[in-house]
Formats: structure tokens, C-alpha cells, sequence
């Protein structure tokens, strides 16, 4: 079910719709490509500008982690979860997406990449040592997550 735009809260940009859509079908680096090309470059509200970037790093942070790079996938994620967290509630994007679980979910995969690095887990053993579920980023509509 779509959510619901009151006429105080404008639809989504289209971008951004198309952005989610790829996040949630682990597309991480076209969906970095789209926030990137289409929004970020473009945005000139600075908050909004921060959080583009926050999602894009997050989402260049699965990329890395689709493609074996726990050092990149550590960092990326950082950097984003950096960005995200001090606008996750606040900002305009909060109007159209649901940050905080997303954060949260970040969070956990941080530590685990920050494992990963330290003990030299190869790829290959990431899905016997723990289950790596990729997160979804969910539209928000007065406030609650759909």
C-alpha cells in the first residue's frame, strides 16, 4: 500500500521512489547511481543534501559487502550511519522514509564488517558465521512506518 501525502507533505520526489525500489531489491550501486546523478548533485537544501548522501553511502556500504569488501563495506556504512543519525527524524526525507529502523540495522552490520576486518574472516565464511539480511528501506507516512 502507497502511503498517503497530506497537501502539507509533498509526494516524494520521483528519484527517490525509484532509489528505495532499488535498495530493496539489493540493486545497492544503482540505487547509489540514481540518489547520486538525479538528487544529491542537484539538491540544494543542505539537509536534504546530507541525508541523500547518508542513504547513498549505505547503500555503496551493501555493495561492498555483495562483492566480498568488508573494509568498504565497514566504512561506507560508517559514513552513512554518520550522516543518517543526527537527521533521521528531523529532516524532510523523514516525511518519506523511515530511517531509524534502517539505522538500526546498520549499526548491527557495522560491528559485524568491523569483525569480519579484525579477524581476517574471508567472504566465503561470512554466511556461516552469521546470517547477513539485507535491510529495506521503508516508506513513512504520518509518521509510522508502512
Amino acid at each position: 500500500m502507497a502511503p498517503e501525502y497530506s497537501s502539507s507533505i509533498p509526494a516524494p520526489p520521483k528519484a527517490l521512489v525509484r532509489a528505495i525500489a532499488l535498495f530493496n531489491t539489493q540493486q545497492f550501486y544503482a540505487c547509489h547511481e540514481v540518489l547520486e546523478d538525479d538528487l544529491w548533485r542537484h539538491e540544494t537544501n543542505a539537509v536534504l543534501k546530507q541525508c541523500y548522501q547518508g542513504i547513498l553511502q549505505v547503500a555503496v556500504g551493501y555493495h561492498h559487502a555483495q562483492h566480498g569488501n568488508a573494509i568498504g563495506m565497514r566504512n561506507l556504512l560508517a559514513k552513512g550511519h554518520a550522516k543518517l543519525q543526527p537527521l533521521c527524524t528531523t529532516s524532510p526525507i523523514a516525511h518519506w522514509v523511515d530511517l531509524l529502523p534502517l539505522l538500526g540495522v546498520v549499526a548491527q552490520h557495522r560491528k559485524l564488517a568491523e569483525t569480519w576486518v579484525a579477524s581476517h574472516v574471508p567472504p566465503a565464511q561470512w554466511a556461516k558465521e552469521q546470517c547477513l539480511l539485507w535491510p529495506t528501506l521503508r516508506s513513512a507516512s504520518k509518521g509510522r512506518a508502512e
